[in-house]
C-alpha cells in the first residue's frame, strides 16, 4: 500500500512540475527542451536527445540533448547534415527502437541512428502537418525496462507536450499575422500613400516626419472634409515609436452626447441607469497607443473640459469613480469645422484649442489643383485593381473638366466622381461627357462664397440639395461636408421645405 502511494506522489509531483514547467515558453524548441530535461531528471535516464524539423522540406535539427558523449554528437550532426534521414514511422505514443528495427514497417535510418546513439525508446510529436518532433530516451541507471506506472506517466507527459507545442504553433501564427497586419498598415500609410507632389503638400509630409518622432505631443488637424485628415493622422502614427501599439479611433460626432464621456474615460459599476459592469474608457485602452478623437469640435464643452486635464496631467478618472489613472497615451484630434468661428460662438473651448501642442491645416484640393493629374493616375489605378481590370485613362477634356471644378468635397468627392465615370462607360478613355459635375450650381456657389451661414436662403437651399445629392442623402456626411451639426442641417431642411 505504502509503494503504491509512493508512486502516486512521484507521478503527480512530476506531473505538476511538467505542466509548470511546459505551459510557460512560447517557443517550440524551448518546450522541447524542457520536456528532455524533466523527463531524464525524473525517470534517471542515462542519455536523451531531441531532433525536430519545421515542415517537411527542411532538414531535421538536433537542438538538445542530454549526457551524450561528443563522438555521438558529432556522429548525428553529420547524419543531419547530409540529409540521409527519412520520416519517422507513422506510430502513436512511444515506441520500442528494438522491436521496431525489427519490423520493416517501422525499421527507417532515424530509428537506426536513434538506437546507434544509445536510445532505447522514442516518442513522434507530429503538429498541425508541420512540425515533426523526435524525442530519443536512453535506459535507466538501473537498467530495468519502463515499468507500467512510468509508461502510464510518459504517455501522460507525452500528451501534454502534444498540447503545449500546438499552442506554440498557434502563437507563433498569430505573431506572424500580427507582424504581416502591422507592415501592411505601414505600407498603406507610407508617406507615398498620401498623394500629392505640389508645395502645399510637401510641406505636409515634412511635418508629419517631424511630428511623429515626438511621440508626446499632441496634435490637432484642421481641414474641410475629403482632405485626407485621417491619413495623415494614422501616418503620424505608424512613422513614430508608437507605432507597435494600439491605434484607437472614436468619432465625437457619432455618438450621444452622454455616451462620449462614458466611451472616453470609461465608467464603474453603477455609475448610471444601465452600468451593469465596469468598463475602461478608450484613454485607457489605448495605454502606450494613440488615440485618435474625429470631429472633436462636436465633443460637448463639458467633456472638452475633462480633455482638457487628460492633456495637460495625462490623468483619467472613470465616471462614478474616485480613483486617477495615469496614462500615457497621444492624443490627435480632427475636425472639419472653422475653430475661430466656433471658438467665438462658444463651441469650443479656446483653452483646449491652445492646449494642443501642434496644429495641423490641410490644404483643400482647390489650393493644390497641380495634383489633380496624380490623384486621377493613382485613383484610376486603384479601381481597376479593386474591380480586376485594365486601367483606364482621362482625355485631355476630361482632365481639364477636372482642373477647372472647385471641388467643395475635395479629394473624396474626386475619387467618388471617378468611380461614377468609370461605371457609366465601357470606354477605355474617359471622355469630358463621362464625368458628372454640378458645374453650374457649383460655380455659383462657389463665387458667392463656401460659408452656409453667410450665405442667403436660396443659396442655403442650393447648398444643402447639391451636397444631398453628392451624398446619396446621408445627412450625417452631408452635415459634415456643410460644417454644421446633423440637427441643423434637419431643422433647415424641414425650415426651407427640401424634399
Amino acid at each position: 500500500m505504502q509503494r503504491d502511494w509512493d508512486h502516486l506522489l512521484f507521478y503527480l509531483n512530476t506531473l505538476y512540475e511538467f505542466v509548470h514547467e511546459i505551459s510557460e515558453p512560447k517557443r517550440v524548441e524551448e518546450i522541447l527542451k524542457r520536456m528532455l530535461r524533466i523527463v531524464t531528471g525524473a525517470f534517471g535516464l542515462t542519455r536523451g536527445m531531441v531532433i525536430f524539423r519545421q515542415n517537411s522540406d527542411s532538414p531535421f535539427e538536433l537542438i538538445t540533448h542530454e549526457h551524450l558523449d561528443t563522438s555521438i554528437i558529432e556522429s548525428i550532426s553529420q547524419q543531419l547534415r547530409m540529409g540521409v534521414l527519412d520520416d519517422p514511422p507513422h506510430v502513436n505514443g512511444l515506441v520500442e527502437l528494438f522491436p521496431a528495427l525489427q519490423s520493416p514497417a517501422t525499421s527507417t535510418r532515424l530509428c537506426q541512428m536513434m538506437a546507434d546513439a544509445g536510445m532505447t525508446t522514442m516518442t513522434v510529436f507530429r503538429i498541425k502537418e508541420r512540425l515533426t518532433a523526435c524525442v530519443g530516451l536512453g535506459p535507466q541507471l538501473s537498467e530495468m525496462p519502463f515499468s507500467e506506472h512510468q509508461i502510464e506517466l510518459l504517455s501522460a507527459l507525452t500528451k501534454h507536450t502534444e498540447i503545449a507545442l500546438g499552442n506554440a504553433l498557434f502563437y507563433q501564427d498569430i505573431l506572424q499575422e500580427n507582424q504581416q497586419l502591422k507592415a501592411t498598415l505601414h505600407q498603406q500609410y507610407r508617406f507615398d500613400n498620401i498623394v500629392g507632389q505640389s508645395e502645399k503638400m510637401q510641406e505636409i509630409y515634412q511635418r508629419i516626419q517631424q511630428i511623429a518622432m515626438y511621440p508626446n505631443y499632441s496634435v490637432l488637424i484642421s481641414g474641410e472634409s475629403g482632405t485626407g485628415k485621417e491619413l495623415i493622422v494614422r501616418a503620424i502614427h505608424h512613422h513614430g515609436p508608437r507605432k507597435d501599439q494600439r491605434f484607437l479611433a472614436i468619432n465625437c460626432a457619432a455618438l450621444p452626447r452622454e455616451l462620449v464621456e462614458s466611451e472616453l474615460f470609461g465608467h464603474e459599476r453603477g455609475a448610471f441607469t444601465g452600468a451593469t459592469a465596469t468598463k475602461p474608457g478608450l484613454f485607457e485602452m489605448a495605454e502606450g497607443g494613440t488615440l485618435f478623437l474625429d470631429e472633436i469640435a462636436e465633443m460637448p464643452t463639458a467633456t472638452q473640459a475633462k480633455l482638457l486635464r487628460v492633456l495637460e496631467q495625462k490623468e483619467v478618472m472613470r465616471l462614478g469613480g474616485s480613483d486617477v489613472r495615469v496614462v500615457d497615451v497621444r492624443i490627435i484630434a480632427a475636425t472639419n469645422r472653422d475653430l475661430t468661428r466656433a471658438i467665438a460662438d462658444g463651441q469650443f473651448r479656446e483653452d483646449l484649442f491652445y492646449r494642443f501642442d501642434i496644429v495641423i491645416h490641410t490644404p483643400r484640393l482647390r489650393e493644390r489643383k497641380e495634383d489633380i493629374p496624380l490623384l486621377v493616375q493613382t485613383f484610376l489605378e486603384e479601381i481597376a485593381r479593386e474591380n480586376r481590370q485594365s486601367t483606364r485613362t482621362v482625355s485631355p477634356e476630361g482632365l481639364k473638366a477636372l482642373m477647372d471644378y472647385d471641388w467643395p468635397g475635395n479629394v473624396r468627392e474626386l475619387k467618388k466622381v471617378l468611380i461614377e465615370a468609370v461605371l457609366m462607360t465601357e470606354n477605355t478613355r474617359i471622355q469630358a461627357g463621362d464625368i458628372s459635375l454640378p458645374r453650374d450650381q457649383v460655380q455659383t456657389i462657389a463665387q458667392v462664397g463656401s460659408s452656409l451661414k453667410a450665405s442667403g436662403e436660396r443659396l442655403k437651399r442650393m447648398m444643402i440639395e447639391d451636397t444631398l445629392r453628392r451624398y446619396d442623402g446621408n445627412k450625417t456626411r452631408a452635415a459634415a461636408q456643410l460644417g454644421i451639426t446633423r440637427q441643423n442641417l434637419q431643422n433647415m431642411i424641414r425650415r426651407l421645405n427640401i424634399n
